[in-house]
């Protein structure tokens, strides 16, 4: 059964359970998909970057991850959201005072915007990141706030539904501080979790929208752009 436990770990069941009567002593197939399911659940709870493997392994593998020592203290929900897809928000709570104190207005009425950006195409899932200057760190040389990571949240899908989730724990995480001011792509479900904070359109994203809708829509070439 050693043998059996290494091969596993490596190969699929089917590969090689045509051998396992000569080489385990194996009659019955399922004794291989077993010992594969263990020895794979085994390998996930020593290496969290794991392939990711069904839809089931991955909820098993973050649940497990969410009990370790190591990131009890990050992960802070992790839903199980529309067609069959993780929505993971991760922050610690050093991480979110720092940004409540930053985002709000301070002694010297100095406060940052929080903006909220979103990754694309870079793996199956998504991270979209909170963003912010800390008002307590001032670079020598530049003379700027340093910009810090908030919060991130991680989904694979990007409607409306699955955005609340996330916007509407960063406002509760906000509801002992005033109003936060945003930075946002006009993005429903920040305006929604959000409904009396200051909201500021990005200009970049604007400009971004305006090549976009010339370039596509219109038809407008690089030059006259």
């Amino acid at each position: 059964m050693d043998k059996l436990k290494e091969d596993v770990r490596t190969q699929k069941p089917d590969k090689h359970y045509r051998e396992a009567g000569v080489l385990y002593g194996v009659k019955k197939k399922q004794v291989i998909f077993d010992a594969n399911h263990r020895e794979k659940g085994k390998i996930g709870m020593n290496m969290p970057t794991a392939s990711k493997g069904t839809f089931s392994d991955q909820v098993r593998m973050v649940e497990r991850m969410a009990h370790t020592e190591k990131y009890k203290d990050f992960i802070q929900v992790i839903t199980r959201a529309q067609r069959k897809v993780l929505t993971i928000i991760l922050f610690s709570q050093e991480q979110m005072a720092d940004m409540k104190r930053s985002c709000s207005p301070g002694p010297n009425g100095v406060r940052s915007v929080m903006m909220f950006d979103k990754t694309f195409n870079l793996t199956d899932v998504h991270v979209t990141a909170a963003v912010y200057k800390n008002v307590t760190l001032l670079g020598s040389c530049t003379m700027e706030y340093s910009g810090f990571f908030g919060a991130f949240f991680l989904h694979g899908n990007s409607n409306f539904i699955i955005f609340t989730q996330f916007f509407q724990h960063i406002a509760l995480e906000f509801a002992d501080s005033p109003n936060p001011v945003l930075g946002s792509d006009e993005e429903k479900a920040m305006a929604f979790a959000f409904p009396d904070a200051g909201i500021l359109t990005c200009n970049r994203h604007l400009h971004g929208n305006c090549v976009n809708y010339l370039t596509d829509k219109i038809g407008v070439h690089m030059a006259p752009k």
